[in-house]
C-alpha cells in the first residue's frame, strides 16, 4: 500500500517510515538552503561585474527571497489538495533550474528578474518539508525531529557554498551556479521516486500508534484554542495570540541573521582573506549553525522552549558583536558559535508551530509563519544594505545585534512547553 496524501487526512507512518520522511525532506532542505547560501561567497564577484553598491547588493538577496516568502501559505494549501511530495519536488526542481539559469544573465536587471522566479520554487521546502516532518515524529521527539530537519539544511549550507566558492575562484561565478543548479534538479527530480511507506509498514503497531499520538496532538491544540478563546481552528490556528507573538519572534530573529550573512563576506574580504577563504569560512558558519539546529531542538525539550529562546538569543548578539571586533585567529573560533546561536534559535520556533496549530491545517500554519519570517528575511539585506552605506558596514552589525535583543520580552508570551 503506499501512503496517499489526501487533504486533511491523519498519517499513519511506522518508525521506519518517519525516518525515510525525515530523509527525503532533509534532502531537499539541504538543497534549498545550500543553492540560498552558495550566492554569499558569489556576490563580490556579482557586485564587481555589474558595479554595484552595498544597497544593490542586497537587493539581490531581497528579491531572491521575495517570492520564496510569498509562495509559503500557497505551497501549504497546494500541498494538502495534491499530496506534499508532489508539491516539495516541484519547488525544488524550479528553484535548482532558476539557480542555473542566473548565470545566463546578461545585465543586472535580468539577473534581478531570474533571482525573483527562483525564489518561486523555494518556498515549498520549508513549510511543506517541516509539517510533513513533524506530522511523521514519533511521540515526545518533535522538537528533535525538526532540529534534525533544520541541521540538514545547515549541512547545504556548510557545503553548497565551499563549492560555489571553488567554483567560482576557479571557473568563475556562472559556471558555479551552472553546476550547483543542474546537480539539484536531478537529484531532487529522483527523490520523489522513492516509495513512502511499504505494505509491512502500515500493517505493525507503529503505525496505530502515530495515528492515535497525532490525534492526540490535534485534541491538545483545540483544546488549548478553546482556553486562549478560539472556539473554531480558523485557518488551522488555534490560538492565535501565540501564533501572533511566535511570528513577532521570528521576525526580529529572522532579520539580523538574514543581514548578518548577507555582508559577512564583505568584511571577511576587508579584513584580509580571499575570495576562496570567505567560501570555507562561511561554511564554517553554517558548521556552527547545523550543530546549533541539532543540539537546539533536544534542548528545548528537555529545558522548555521559552528558556532555550532567550538564553539562544542573548548569545547570539554578543557574538554578532565578537565578530565585527574579532581578529586574526579568534575570527574562527567566533565563525563557528555564531553560526551555531544564529541559526540554533530557529529549531526551537519551529517547534512552537504545531502548538498553535491543527494538524490537519499545519502546513498551512507553517506556510503563514514562513511567510512572514522569510519576508523579513528576504528585506534585511537590501534595508540593512542601504543603513550600511549611510552608517557605514560595522556600525550596522552593532544594530543588528541590539534588533535581536527585543525577541527577550516577547518570549515570556509564548508557552515554556
Amino acid at each position: 500500500m503506499r501512503w496517499r496524501q489526501l487533504p486533511g487526512q491523519l498519517r499513519e507512518a511506522s518508525g521506519q517510515a518517519s525516518v525515510r520522511e525525515l530523509i527525503r525532506c532533509s534532502v531537499h532542505h539541504f538543497l534549498n538552503d545550500g543553492y540560498n547560501w552558495s550566492i554569499f561567497p558569489l556576490l563580490p564577484f556579482i557586485a564587481a561585474e555589474f558595479g554595484l553598491s552595498y544597497g544593490g547588493t542586497g537587493a539581490i538577496k531581497t528579491v531572491f527571497n521575495a517570492l520564496l516568502s510569498a509562495t509559503g501559505v500557497p505551497y501549504g494549501i497546494l500541498a494538502e489538495r495534491i499530496g506534499e511530495v508532489i508539491v516539495l519536488t516541484g519547488g525544488t526542481v524550479l528553484f535548482a533550474v532558476g539557480i542555473a539559469c542566473l548565470s545566463l544573465a546578461p545585465s543586472y536587471s535580468v539577473f534581478l528578474g531570474t533571482a525573483f522566479v527562483a525564489g518561486a520554487g523555494a518556498g515549498a521546502s520549508h513549510p511543506v518539508g517541516s509539517s510533513l516532518v513533524s506530522k511523521t515524529a514519533p511521540r515526545g521527539r518533535m522538537s528533535t525531529y525538526i532540529g534534525a530537519l533544520n541541521f540538514s539544511g545547515d549541512v547545504g549550507k556548510a557545503l553548497l557554498p565551499i563549492a560555489a566558492g571553488a567554483l567560482g575562484a576557479v571557473f568563475g561565478w556562472r559556471v558555479a551556479l551552472l553546476v550547483l543548479g543542474v546537480a539539484g534538479a536531478i537529484l531532487a527530480f529522483s527523490l520523489s521516486r522513492w516509495k513512502t511507506l511499504d505494505s509491512g509498514d502500515a500493517e505493525n503497531g507503529d503505525a496505530k500508534e502515530a495515528q492515535e499520538d497525532a490525534h492526540e496532538q490535534e485534541a491538545e491544540a483545540e483544546a488549548d484554542g478553546r482556553e486562549n478563546g478560539d472556539e473554531d481552528a480558523t485557518w488551522g490556528v488555534t490560538n492565535w495570540l501565540q501564533f501572533s507573538v511566535l511570528n513577532g519572534i521570528g521576525i526580529l530573529d529572522s532579520l539580523p541573521r538574514s543581514g548578518v550573512i548577507a555582508f559577512s563576506s564583505f568584511i571577511l574580504m576587508d579584513v584580509g582573506f580571499s575570495s576562496a577563504a570567505v567560501g570555507a569560512m562561511l561554511s564554517l558558519v553554517a558548521a556552527g549553525g547545523a550543530l546549533g539546529k541539532l543540539v537546539c531542538g533536544p534542548l528545548a525539550d528537555r529545558l522548555g522552549r521559552r528558556n532555550a529562546i532567550i538564553v539562544t538569543e542573548i548569545l547570539t548578539a554578543a557574538t554578532i558583536v565578537a565578530f565585527v571586533r574579532g581578529d586574526g585567529l579568534l575570527i574562527y573560533p567566533v565563525l563557528f558559535l555564531l553560526g551555531l546561536f544564529l541559526n540554533g534559535t530557529s529549531s526551537v520556533l519551529y517547534a512552537v508551530v504545531p502548538q498553535s496549530t491543527t494538524e490537519a491545517g499545519r502546513s498551512r500554519g507553517f506556510g503563514m509563519y514562513y511567510t512572514t519570517t522569510l519576508a523579513a528575511s528576504g528585506i534585511a539585506p537590501m534595508v540593512y544594505g542601504f543603513i550600511g552605506d549611510i552608517i557605514g558596514l560595522y556600525s550596522m552589525y552593532h544594530l543588528m545585534a541590539a534588533v535581536l535583543l527585543l525577541t527577550v520580552p516577547l518570549s515570556f508570551f509564548l508557552r515554556s512547553r
